[in-house]
């Protein structure tokens, strides 16, 4: 777990998965191909990996902290959910 403080919040990531997960025409099939190649400077590696053509993402949650409070922002994928699309999410155990 990540955790900063703001003021008097606390926010905590917790991440569920971090890596590769598909080609870039496969999310966004509209963006040609130069667009990526124009902005690589920028995207990788934290968000492409030129390597394998993969895209990268994070999937995480948010637990925020302040005065006796807790708020859970669950942007998670979850677990052993079928998604034989999306090998990085298929059957996630985390």
């Amino acid at each position: 777990m990540n955790a900063i403080t703001l003021g008097d919040v606390s926010v905590l990531r917790t991440v569920e998965y971090e890596g590769t997960t598909r080609l870039p025409e496969e999310m966004f099939g509209d963006i040609p191909g130069e667009a990526w190649e124009a902005h690589r400077p920028w995207l990788s590696p934290d968000f492409w990996d030129v390597r394998t053509g993969l895209l990268r993402s994070c999937v995480q949650t948010w637990v925020l902290r302040s005065a006796g409070r807790t708020i859970l922002i669950d942007t998670g994928v979850g677990d052993a959910k079928e998604r034989p699309a999306m090998p990085a999410f298929h059957r996630l155990n985390t």
